[in-house]
């Protein structure tokens, strides 16, 4: 996250960081205007992209469970899963609008080498993973399955070779 961001109301760079704080799954970044006192709450890229793909996955295994089977799904499923798209979409959508409505100034500095010194712990890991971006996050989730799966395919492997 940049330390400062260009401001909606008044369109100056004026947006200048006052203090991270950690939500439930992730940080939140405050920013506020030192020309029209406009504040702003963002989200990190990164987090809005594990959002996404976690949320994506949730509803494509969702509508593999509703929908196995031979047919096409009826106008219920389809109404029940267009709600749950829109729902889902909801969610992230007002928080990535933030970055197009705040947008970051180019030559700032970067937030997370000010805030993350005194960080200790899980929150200092989760400011260094936001620092990846949209596409970092959106990829995150889809390695960390593969790694998990990757380390049990392994001991599975170790498992039925050598033990029995």
């Amino acid at each position: 996250m940049k330390s400062h961001h260009i401001c909606a109301t008044c369109k100056t760079p004026t947006m200048a960081f006052r203090e991270r704080k950690m939500g439930v799954y992730s940080s939140i970044y405050c920013y506020s205007c030192n020309s029209c006192d406009s504040a702003v709450q963002l989200k990190p890229k990164a987090s809005i992209g594990v959002d996404i793909t976690v949320g994506g996955l949730a509803l494509g295994f969702w509508w593999i469970i509703l929908n196995h089977g031979s047919g096409s799904p009826s106008t219920i499923e389809l109404a029940i899963m267009g709600i749950a798209l829109l729902a889902y979409a909801w969610l992230w959508v007002p928080e990535a609008a933030k970055h197009w409505l705040y947008p970051a100034e180019e030559n700032s500095d970067d937030v997370t080498d000010v805030s993350l010194p005194q960080e200790k712990g899980f929150n200092r890991a989760v400011g260094r993973f936001e620092v990846v971006g949209l596409l970092g996050g959106l990829l995150a989730p889809i390695v960390l399955i593969v790694a998990v799966l990757g380390v049990a395919t392994i001991i599975g492997y170790i498992n039925y070779s050598f033990f029995e």
